[in-house]
């Protein structure tokens, strides 16, 4: 009995060990696991952040290259190369080390563009990374005619609850004869509609029904407006859309009746 309970004791030591050993294997196996994982994500972080920087830097390259010469700005895929400290495009795309960035350039009017920065990169052979930004720029040398007294302030400017209306930017006309606003165009991200534009209280387009609002990039037959010289800021109370509009990036783009345009940023 003594030899029975001996040989019970060492096959239950035995088994305790190939317990404990499993238990310490899946440990390490965890704790492998957790640390790359970590490196990973870590790794990934850092790539990013660069594709990111690079993509802003394809922004500002553009904006370089539309202060030179806003005919630079030929619409088509470009790369971005410098020459005697002046950015240039070149080509349809550029490399830098793991990295492959593409300026686009889209016409939205004669004197406006979008521009789209990407930058792509392989994280791993199966997973493809890309960065997207945007930015919307237009000939500021556009100054011509009675568009070039008229001035427009946007710092007050805000979205109500919602997202459906855009309020208080506001014009001005700072030259020394009246000025009249003949057509509006205003360019946004999304599918929503502009319904209304409402300026000084008045309704100068709209309210319209959802099915008869007009999509991004439509020239506007608006009320003809008048500002006087010297009858200071104008509030353009709001535009009114069909829904939740996500997109930060406008132009409005103000036409006079003699033909000049002003165009606005609006960066929310």
């Amino acid at each position: 009995m003594r030899h029975a309970r001996r040989e019970s004791d060492a096959g239950q030591s035995l088994l305790e060990v190939v317990i404990a050993l499993a238990l310490f294997t899946v440990g390490v196996a965890t704790v492998g696991l957790t640390l790359v994982d970590a490196d990973v994500s870590s790794r990934q972080g850092v790539e990013r952040t660069q594709a990111t920087l690079l993509a802003r830097e394809g922004l500002e390259a553009a904006r370089s290259i539309r202060d030179a010469d806003f005919d630079n700005l030929t619409a088509g895929s470009h790369g971005l190369a410098l020459s005697a400290g002046r950015w240039t495009f070149s080509g349809a795309s550029d490399v830098q080390d793991q990295f492959t960035r593409t300026v686009a350039v889209a016409d939205l009017d004669i004197d406006a563009k979008r521009i789209t920065s990407t930058v792509s990169w392989q994280f791993t052979a199966a997973r493809p990374n890309s960065v997207v930004l945007t930015d919307d720029l237009t000939d500021w040398n556009q100054t011509q005619g009675n568009a070039g007294d008229v001035s427009a302030v946007i710092s007050g400017m805000f979205w109500e609850p919602g997202q459906e209306r855009l309020r208080d930017m506001t014009i001005q006309n700072d030259g020394p004869s009246t000025v009249t606003i003949d057509k509006m165009t205003v360019w946004w991200g999304g599918v929503k509609k502009l319904k209304q534009i409402r300026i000084d209280n008045a309704n100068l387009y709209g309210p319209v029904p959802d099915a008869s609002a007009v999509a991004s990039g439509t020239e506007i037959d608006i009320v003809d407006f008048s500002m006087a010289a010297g009858s200071g800021a104008k509030v353009v109370n709001y535009l009114t859309f069909t829904g939740n509009v996500p997109q930060k990036d406008f132009i409005v783009k103000f036409i006079m009746t003699d033909g000049s345009t002003k165009y606005v940023l609006v960066d929310l």
